[in-house]
């Protein structure tokens, strides 16, 4: 899902527990499985932070542009959930603004920290810089990140009233 779609979806107080999908939605279990993976990496912040590093030729020692780069995002990601979360709800409820204790502070938390996982799951990852690991690490941490955060999301997510 989008961060746009993680603030919509938080401020129509629709509920997108693990294992939920929408209504169009296949419901077989890897269907299942692609939705819970993509529900808090943030696709549009991912999409953006894919075309500028499309730009930088690929490192081979140091990956400091690479760094900005996911830094630089990953600051994007809790705004554009935030931003978009105000947007709709002030649309939903007439001008009205949202006390700060109704912000969805835990799709805030899960974007930034599923595009972090996501960034660090990529084969040319400036994580890299922080030393040696197996490359199968990489998508188990992506996987591990994504289930605790599905998993979470039921707990700290309130259901439509």
């Amino acid at each position: 899902m989008s961060a746009f779609g993680l603030g919509a979806t938080a401020a129509a107080s629709i509920d997108y527990g693990a294992g939920e999908a929408g209504a169009d939605a296949a419901t077989g279990p890897l269907s299942q499985a692609a939705n819970r993976l993509l529900l808090f990496i943030p696709a549009d912040i991912v999409a953006g932070y894919v075309l500028v590093i499309g730009f930088m030729s690929t490192p081979t020692v140091d990956y400091s542009g690479f760094w900005v780069a996911a830094w630089v995002f990953l600051a994007l990601a809790p705004f554009v959930v935030v931003t978009t979360y105000i947007a709709k709800y002030r649309t939903d409820r007439g001008g009205e603004w949202p006390g700060v204790g109704q912000y969805p502070w835990y799709r805030v938390i899960a974007a930034v920290v599923a595009f972090a996982a996501w960034v660090f799951a990529l084969p040319s990852s400036p994580a890299q810089d922080l030393g040696s690991y197996p490359d199968w690490l990489r998508p188990l941490v992506l996987a591990g990140v994504t289930v605790i955060l599905t998993g979470l999301d039921g707990v700290f997510t309130s259901k439509p009233n």
